[in-house]
């Protein structure tokens, strides 16, 4: 039963893939949507062009690191960045992931990644389900829990090629690994979860609490006995992970913190107060982006007696940090994987009474 739950969910999501494509070649061929080029017109359209739909903004970092790795990126590229390691922005499971596939498969990179995307979205939905199962929620709300994740408006970015949807995959992959107590699985997991995004290894702290509410309430005693367990000493996986990434770094550049340098120099992300960047800009997107984040914080302080510790800090932490990093560019797309408001708008009486509507 919960595979058949799985597949059906699995379909919806492919269902929304092909969705998006057809929306975006109609919306060109109707004016509504404008791409810089031709390529959706229905006069120009080719099998390549299906693939290239996915393909938007940070994805060009993405295919260049694919392509040619970290150290030996052709002059042609760099000759145009505001600092020649600008791509260590980017970390490096993603586009190792889809060059892999182009070696394997001689497939260009726009193609691998719609495969990678395609495969990663199955797993994500598994994850996700079996974890929701796994905390004591029925089926069919578990059901209206992920379908709310794969039809929520900013869910748009799990389908694209952005990390979302493999960053979201491991991130479910830990706390069910926590859950079940498969203590290998998750060291092996959490690893790769660093070498996803940045804000990886900032997750240490939820995971820890949710091992620790795993095992009963959490006291001073509880946390204590924790040093005593092997199971804890598996989070080191993470720094251990993203030190080797440092020192690779290191090697090519001749700095541990590449990354941090070409944030600051390529996205002007400087360490501020989180509350400061929030309606800096009367521009109608940056009001728009602040009062919807905004909304999002007043929730999770609503729900301060509701969630667990250890979503809080998931919560706060992955909502915080792009702010005090000067930017609320991409804060629908941190807020979007948060996944404690899908469980509790899924579990609430409003979906329960009103879900056909939603």
């Amino acid at each position: 039963m919960l595979n058949k739950k799985i597949n059906q969910l699995y379909l919806i999501a492919l269902s929304v893939k092909v969705g998006l494509v057809v929306a975006a070649i109609l919306f060109t061929n109707l004016g509504i949507y404008k791409p810089t080029d031709d390529y959706l017109l229905f006069s120009n359209l080719k099998l390549s062009s299906i693939f290239e739909i996915f393909y938007n903004f940070d994805s060009g970092w993405y295919k260049v690191i694919a392509e040619y790795g970290y150290k030996d990126i052709p002059v042609g590229h760099t000759s145009v960045w505001n600092h020649p390691e600008m791509h260590f922005a980017f970390f490096p499971l993603f586009p190792l992931s889809i060059g892999a596939i182009m070696s394997m498969s001689g497939l260009s990179f726009e193609v691998s990644g719609f495969i990678f995307n395609v495969f990663i979205l199955y797993l994500m939905i598994r994850y996700f389900y079996l974890f929701l199962i796994g905390v004591k929620i029925n089926e069919i709300n578990a059901f209206r829990i992920v379908l709310l994740l794969l039809l929520f408006p900013f869910s748009l970015h799990l389908y694209f090629l952005y990390t979302e949807s493999l960053f979201f995959t491991l991130l479910m992959a830990c706390f069910l690994f926590i859950l079940r107590k498969q203590w290998w699985q998750f060291a092996i997991a959490s690893g790769l979860f660093v070498l996803t995004r940045p804000n990886g290894i900032f997750f240490m702290l939820p995971f820890a609490f949710f091992m620790l509410e795993c095992e009963g309430p959490v006291t001073f005693k509880s946390f204590k006995k924790a040093f005593s367990k092997g199971s804890y000493y598996l989070l080191l996986a993470m720094p251990m992970m993203f030190f080797f990434w440092m020192v690779y770094q290191y090697q090519v550049t001749g700095n541990f913190f590449a990354f941090k340098i070409a944030q600051e120099v390529g996205w002007k992300k400087t360490f501020l107060s989180p509350f400061i960047v929030l309606f800096q800009d009367k521009k109608p997107i940056d009001i728009f982006l602040s009062t919807y984040c905004c909304l999002f914080m007043l929730i999770a302080a609503l729900m301060v007696l509701k969630w667990r510790v250890s979503y809080h800090l998931m919560v706060w932490f992955n909502i915080l940090m792009p702010l005090a990093a000067g930017s609320l560019t991409s804060i629908t797309r941190y807020i979007a994987i948060l996944f404690p408001y899908y469980i509790s708008l899924g579990i609430s009486k409003f979906a329960n009474k009103y879900f056909r509507y939603i």
